[in-house]
Formats: structure tokens, C-alpha cells, sequence
């Protein structure tokens, strides 16, 4: 079987190419699938994550104005490029199989492009957050993902978004830890948070609660890493200098070895607007951290089991959020429970499973196409 997959680009950190490179690799070393990366801005710039060398790549060129709105006109006129080009391609290179994961135009024409072919439409952003205020435009062309033969959400919350859809539930895997997890006596006082510095993310939040009760734990500090919008991250820190958390907050920057980093921390924070399917929560799972989340639309609830093998809070309250995180500092008893549940139960989500299940919508799609 050949695969194709569509993103706009493949050399920035985030979930979505961290999980996207996992599957292509998985389909190729477990299944002995042909893979076909197609980007549309990735130009000669390095994978962000590894892919296996069979993987081909084909990159269309295509460099939108992400200054600008993608319906202003100099974007209107490229996307008409980017149809075409992709017509060429996907025309070329006969796949059995198109699934996108992009944000960018090419979502909308997709499904129109060699009718014949099987399209699937990977969300992971939340449908809390797509469908909100939409209307005119937006609502018409969003209309066209129920053209696709699937559109796979992440969870049964994000399912509901979409009632006239023809869609499918696979979550996200996390692969087996690399190394031993070290005992949470082991780590280090630290809470980190993770991800690309964005206004989604809401860090402001986080170091909000963090200015609460920081003083009361001389002895911790709050990592948080990532990378991304210079603007905000100028913000947050001038809120770590204006809430005088210079020597407990810190801005850590992107890191390539965020397990290694998860490995000597105990708490992992997450205060998010929305999250679809957050991997990081998997990954801190995984190496042993306590979680604690707020209650975000709708992703954090897919993942963690509440008191069991982590912590939900109330949405947007970061006053909540800080005596939660006060009462676990305070509670090493409560994260070692929390933390031993979280890397058994996380092996629910292994990639044998949800590999699984990926490999059997597509047999299904393919085979539909052939009778």
C-alpha cells in the first residue's frame, strides 16, 4: 500500500510532527507500506524528528504569507498553485491512500482532487476551537471536510463537533520508554511545562499559579520549555520579573531531548485553552511525572483519569489551579500513587493498538474503493 501524507511543513517542533513521524515510520518498518511525505513549505530545511530512509519526500514550494490571512489575495493566488501542484503530484505518484494533517488550503480542495482515491482528515486541533464563531466563509469551506471518506478525531468528546460527519476515533500512541523510568524520589523539585510558546497555551496562567504559592516551596522551580511567538514569550517574562519568580520560573527554550528533561522532573503543568489530544501529556506520563491539567476542551480528560493517575482541575481557575498544585507538593504519598498509575495505565495507549486501528480504516477505505 502507498500512503501519502500531506503537512505543511516538517521542520518545527510540535505534536503533531512528533506523532506524524512516529506513524510514518511505524508503516513502514512494521507494515512494509511506502510512505510519501508531502510539505508545502519545508524547502531544504531538516526533518525536525526522523523519519526512516524509505520515506520519500516531496516538497511543493509553496510559501504562503503566514504574516497574512490565508483569504487575502496573495494567498488566494498561491493556494490556486498549490491545488495545482498537488494535482500533479498525487496524479504522479498514485497513492491508495491521501490523508492530511495540514491546516493550510489544500484541506478544502483535497477531496475534490482524483475522486477515486480515499481521502482521510486528520483533526487535531479541537472542534471547540474550529467551530467557534464560525459563519460566512469559514462555515462554507469547513463544510467540505465531509467530503472526506473519514475525518478522524482524537477522542468522543471531539466526535460531538461533528454529528453530520463521516468520522472516526483514533487517539494518538505513545512508544515504549527508551530507558528505565527513574523512581520519583529520584527527580528533582521541578514542575515543567512544555510545548510552543503560543497563546493557546495560556503559560501566562501557569506562572500565574506558580506566583501563588512559590514562596511556600523555596525549593522548586518551574521549567517551562518550547519555542515560538518572541512577542509572547517577551510577555511571560516579564510576568516572572513582575511577580518576582526570577529564581523559581524559567524559560527554558526548545530542547531536542525533552524526554531526558521529563526524566528529572516531577510534575508536568498544563493550563491550555484547548487540547485535542495533547501528546506531551502521554510522554510525562510515560516517564514517571504527576500530572496536573486544567479541564481543557477536551483532550486532558481523554488522557488522565482524575485522582487516579492524575490531577484535572477547573477550567481557566489558576487560583484552583495553584492550591492543587500546593496540596501535591505538599502530598509526596498522593504523586507517587499518581505517578506509578500513570506509567501503568499509559500503555493503553500503545502503538500496536492504535497502529491497529489505523491499518484497519484503511483496508477498509481500499478495499470499499475496489469493489
Amino acid at each position: 500500500m502507498k500512503i501519502a501524507y500531506l503537512i505543511d511543513q516538517f521542520f518545527e517542533h510540535g505534536g503533531i510532527e512528533k506523532i506524524l513521524a512516529q506513524k510514518i515510520n511505524y508503516w513502514i518498518t512494521h507494515f512494509g507500506y511506502e510512505v510519501v511525505l508531502i510539505t508545502c513549505r519545508q524547502q531544504e530545511k531538516p526533518f525536525v524528528y526522523p523519519l526512516v530512509e524509505q520515506v520519500q519526500h516531496i516538497d511543493l514550494n509553496i510559501q504562503y504569507d503566514l504574516s497574512k490571512s490565508y483569504f487575502t489575495r496573495v494567498n488566494i493566488l498561491k493556494s490556486q498553485k498549490h491545488c495545482s501542484a498537488l494535482k500533479q503530484i498525487i496524479k504522479k505518484i498514485k497513492p491508495d491512500v491521501v490523508i492530511s494533517t495540514s491546516f493550510t488550503p489544500d484541506q478544502y480542495f483535497l477531496p475534490y482532487i482524483n475522486k477515486s482515491i480515499p481521502k482521510i482528515k486528520e483533526l487535531h486541533a479541537s472542534g471547540f476551537t474550529l467551530t467557534k464563531n464560525m459563519g460566512g466563509l469559514k462555515k462554507r469551506l469547513f463544510q467540505t471536510l465531509k467530503k472526506y471518506d473519514r475525518l478522524v478525531v482524537l477522542n468522543e468528546r471531539e466526535q460531538a463537533y461533528f454529528p453530520d460527519y463521516p468520522t472516526a476515533i483514533i487517539t494518538n500512541f505513545i512508544e515504549a520508554a527508551a530507558t528505565e523510568v527513574a523512581d520519583l524520589d529520584k527527580k528533582k523539585n521541578i514542575i515543567l511545562a512544555a510545548g510552543r510558546i503560543a497563546p493557546v497555551k495560556q503559560y501566562d496562567h501557569l506562572l500565574k499559579a506558580w506566583a501563588i504559592v512559590a514562596k511556600d516551596f523555596p525549593d522548586w522551580v518551574l521549567h517551562l520549555y518550547g519555542a515560538g511567538d518572541a512577542t509572547l514569550k517577551n510577555k511571560l517574562q516579564d510576568l516572572i520579573n513582575t511577580h518576582q519568580l526570577t529564581t523559581q520560573a524559567y524559560l527554558m527554550g526548545g530542547t531536542q531531548v525533552l524526554a531526558e528533561k521529563m526524566d528529572e522532573a516531577k510534575i508536568f503543568g498544563m493550563t491550555s485553552e484547548t487540547e485535542c489530544f495533547p501528546m506531551v501529556l502521554l510522554e510525562a506520563q510515560r516517564s514517571g511525572m504527576v500530572v496536573l491539567s486544567y479541564q481543557s476542551p477536551h483532550g486532558p480528560e481523554s488522557i488522565i483519569n482524575h485522582d487516579i493517575d492524575g490531577l484535572l482541575t477547573k477550567y481557566n481557575d489558576f487560583e484552583e489551579y495553584a492550591r492543587r498544585l500546593a496540596g501535591l507538593i505538599g502530598d509526596n504519598q498522593k504523586m507517587h500513587y499518581l505517578a506509578q498509575n500513570a506509567r501503568r495505565n499509559v500503555s493503553r495507549f500503545s502503538a500496536d493498538v492504535v497502529m491497529g486501528a489505523w491499518n484497519h480504516l484503511l483496508m477498509t477505505l481500499t478495499q470499499k474503493d475496489k469493489k
